[in-house]
């Protein structure tokens, strides 16, 4: 049995007196029957264990754990039943923009799309701005593609509509580009996909120019986002989060912090926020020292419910399918743009480097997005050269998504440099039909290649990049096994242990954030966050890894979710 602190004298007197355990020292919570994962260094495997306040008190056997028992303790008989550390969410936009929007997770066709659209239409006056920020793939999608803007004109000519995909594609109406003022003439030329026949905008914007649409899209103030946060925080704890890292978070004077802020006062949160920076994309490139230097406290400041994390993810590039914006090393096979190249950077790697340096001077965490295989190779080479004049090794900076087929050099620099890869393999498995189209079988079986990287001796950590992919952990754990997608396999060669994939859950996730002595496994003394399971994640046929259950959520000691 393993105590925490300086409890084990205390315990053995009061027990030696033959006396039951004061309130003071008896446990609060006690968990018995079961499997408990812990996921420490040797991977132990108890039966029962024992939370005081919002801490793990100790663990070990049913009869050792239940002699803590006082008259207050609450006990629970796990019947069998599994139990692993809290999962974190490495890489999420869960706070995503409240406001007039719709929902497009169970539509399959364009015209099912459309219909959601002129629903919303009807209910909604004229001129006023509809958004979607959906979970959803091309792949699900009978055309493989998001509507054209006449076709969203058919069915909302007087109201600006767009549905913003995955944060690298952006679908609008003709009205929407009026009052964003894009037309056939708008730069970069690249970004603005147009009908082949006629040049005009089919109202398919790529990266920076599907976010100027963003900005006329009226968003919620504090209480709205407030609500949000509260609304994700119950689908989060519904399928065992207990933190996340929400990328693109904003600044301490944002909305977003001061959301989590006032509700981290009123003592309502119930998982655990870390929340990186954003760099406005507007920033002059002579300006960028005093603007990190402004952005607000260094990385780690907060305490364990919200804490600032890096700047990021800072996209570098774009994205694979369907917009052919990831920087390759080679050119794409197919192209949902009919560019037909290897894609491209969003801005200079003198930028890039510039904000790297900044950011390393004033103690930040750099998280780039790198989701080709050139920009890869590039950014690597600048957390090399920062490294040299202000050193990273121990800063901990991490590889957004981590591009594919990485090279002997880059697994090299990855691993003196001491970044950490954070990958969604749930990504893959939605995808596959896409992925395989633009970038080949050799390139899509090589996405998120983590059974390289970890070889490699590179830290993985594991996220849902939610809203583009599901929130579950547990698929995202069975994708990372199996390699599996919705219509076959992508890269088995990459496949990992389940042991492995719980770490990139739990663990490594944790090691981002610099808390991985208080969070990420169950061991006295660390916060009690943990999830209970239907069954266990490390011997149930690995086909039924993505159907396990989460039947209890407990975060600080507390139940926040039960089925």
């Amino acid at each position: 049995m393993v105590l925490a602190g300086g409890l084990a004298a205390a315990v053995a007197f009061t027990h030696c007196a033959g006396r039951p355990l004061p309130e003071d020292i008896a446990a609060d919570l006690i968990f018995y029957n079961g499997k408990i994962i812990t996921v420490d260094s040797n991977f132990s495997i108890a039966s029962a264990l024992a939370v005081k306040d919002d801490k793990f008190l100790t663990l070990g056997q049913d009869n050792d754990i239940l002699s803590w028992a006082g008259s207050s303790t609450r006990t629970v008989d796990l019947q069998g039943k599994t139990v692993t550390p809290g999962f974190i969410d490495a890489h999420i936009h869960a706070i995503r923009a409240s406001g007039n929007t719709v929902s497009l997770e169970e539509t399959r066709s364009v015209a099912e799309i459309l219909e959601v659209f002129r629903e919303k239409v009807q209910q909604t006056p004229e001129k006023t701005w509809i958004g979607a920020f959906p979970f959803m793939s091309v792949d699900q999608i009978e055309e493989g593609r998001l509507p054209t803007r006449w076709e969203l004109d058919s069915v909302s000519p007087n109201h600006p509509v767009f549905v913003f995909y995955h944060g690298h594609l952006v679908a609008t109406n003709s009205l929407a580009l009026q009052e964003a003022g894009i037309s056939r003439a708008t730069t970069p030329q690249k970004w603005v996909i147009k009908d082949p026949d006629t040049g005009e905008p089919n109202g398919w914007l790529l990266e920076d120019l599907g976010g100027r649409i963003l900005r006329f899209f009226p968003r919620g103030g504090l209480e709205e986002t407030m609500e949000e946060v509260r609304r994700m925080s119950r689908d989060l704890n519904a399928v065992g989060i207990t933190g996340v890292i929400q990328q693109l978070g904003g600044t301490t004077t944002g909305r977003n912090f001061r959301a989590l802020e006032q509700l981290r006062k009123e003592g309502e949160l119930t998982l655990r926020w870390r929340l990186n920076y954003s760099l406005p994309p507007a920033t002059p490139d002579d300006r960028i020292q005093e603007a990190i230097g402004n952005l607000g406290p260094p990385t780690g400041y907060g305490n364990e419910w919200l804490r600032i994390g890096g700047l990021g993810e800072l996209s570098l590039d774009g994205w694979w399918e369907p917009m052919d914006t990831a920087y390759l090393r080679e050119p794409y096979e197919g192209s949902y743009s009919r560019q037909q190249g290897k894609g491209d950077l969003r801005f200079s790697i003198d930028r890039l480097r510039a904000i790297c340096l900044a950011a390393a001077e004033n103690d930040i965490q750099m998280s780039v997005h790198v989701a080709g295989s050139a920009a890869l190779d590039e950014v690597l080479n600048v957390y090399d050269e920062v490294d040299q004049l202000s050193p990273i090794a121990s800063k901990r900076w991490t590889l957004e998504h981590g591009g594919f087929l990485p090279t002997p050099r880059n697994l090299e620099q990855a691993k003196r440099l001491g970044v950490i890869v954070s990958t969604q393999q749930s990504i893959s498995y939605f995808v596959p039909r896409a992925l395989r189209e633009m970038l080949g079988e050799r390139r899509a079986s090589s996405l998120f290649p983590n059974r390289t990287w970890l070889e490699g001796g590179i830290m993985v950590a594991g996220g849902s990049d939610f809203p583009g992919s599901p929130l579950s952990p547990l698929l995202g754990m069975y994708a990372s096994v199996t390699r599996k997608t919705a219509i076959g396999e992508l890269g088995p060669e990459e496949a990992i242990s389940r042991q492995e994939a719980l770490k990139l859950y739990t663990t490594y996730a944790a090691h981002i954030s610099f808390e991985e002595d208080l969070k990420g496994s169950i061991e006295p003394g660390k916060l009690a966050d943990f999830v209970v399971l239907s069954d266990d994640l490390l011997t149930v046929p690995e086909e039924q890894i993505k159907d396990i259950e989460v039947l209890m959520t407990v975060v600080g000691g507390k139940v926040v979710y039960e089925r």
